[in-house]
């Protein structure tokens, strides 16, 4: 287990594998392919039929962009996740972040609050 999901798993309790992948991702500054082999399956409208395999818990990204030890594990400054669905609103009102966040084909059904938050990068095509 790499630090940084070792420290989301003292923090959050047990992952999911979309969460590992994303720990993973952050850590190897690499994109969390969270998806199905089958594209008819990435369909973000349909992400509340997704399997609970691929579900993030936003309180975790909030984590990684706020926590002062999370962050030090990275050092390639992004988030960048693909076809997952987020869990709880995604809250990151007054967070300065120095990196770029990128949710590619996700779906966050709760929605993302972001009032005088500074990023360097967002991408949520």
């Amino acid at each position: 287990m790499l630090p940084l999901q070792q420290l989301a798993t003292d923090k959050f309790g047990p992952l999911t594998d979309a969460e590992l992948k994303l720990l993973e991702a952050v850590s190897m500054g690499t994109l969390a392919q969270c998806g199905s082999a089958k594209e008819e399956d990435n369909d973000p409208n349909h992400a509340s039929t997704w399997p609970d395999t691929r579900t993030i818990r936003s309180s975790i990204v909030e984590w990684l962009c706020n926590d002062k030890e999370a962050l030090t594990h990275n050092s390639s400054l992004r988030i960048s996740v693909t076809q997952a669905r987020f869990i709880g609103e995604l809250d990151l009102s007054g967070t300065s972040l120095g990196f770029s966040l990128t949710l590619l084909s996700c779906a966050v059904p709760d929605g993302i609050s972001l009032p005088e938050a500074r990023l360097r990068k967002l991408d949520l095509a």
